[in-house]
C-alpha cells in the first residue's frame, strides 16, 4: 500500500491510481523543471519542460497541485510530509526558509 500511495498519480475524477515505470521515479521540486499531463483517460503521461535546464540540473516534477505550491514553505513541507513522508530540501524551500530567518 505504502509503494502505491507514494508512488501513483491519482485520478481525482474516477478515483484510480496509476503507476509509471519512470514518471513514478521522477523527483518532487516546489520548482519544478517539469510539468506532466496524463491524456487518453491517464494512459499517456507527458513531460514538459517549464524553462531551459543547465546540463547537470536535475529533472523534477511537483507532487503538489498549483494552489499547494502558492502557499509557504512550512505548509508546503507539511502537505509533502503527510502525503509522501518526506521533509522536502528542494531549492526553494531552503532559499524561503532562509530568507524569513
Amino acid at each position: 500500500g505504502n509503494i502505491i500511495r507514494s508512488n501513483a498519480f491519482a485520478d481525482g475524477d474516477s478515483g484510480n491510481s496509476y503507476l509509471y515505470e519512470l514518471l513514478s521515479r521522477a523527483n518532487h521540486s516546489c520548482a519544478p523543471t517539469m510539468s506532466k499531463r496524463f491524456e487518453g483517460n491517464w494512459h499517456v503521461a507527458t513531460l514538459r519542460l517549464l524553462r531551459p535546464v543547465t546540463r547537470h540540473e536535475f529533472l523534477t516534477i511537483s507532487y503538489l497541485s498549483q494552489d499547494e505550491l502558492e502557499r509557504p514553505a512550512s505548509e508546503r513541507r507539511a502537505l509533502l510530509r503527510n502525503r509522501f513522508n518526506f521533509f522536502c530540501r528542494c531549492t526553494r524551500c531552503v532559499e524561503e526558509v532562509d530568507d524569513a530567518r
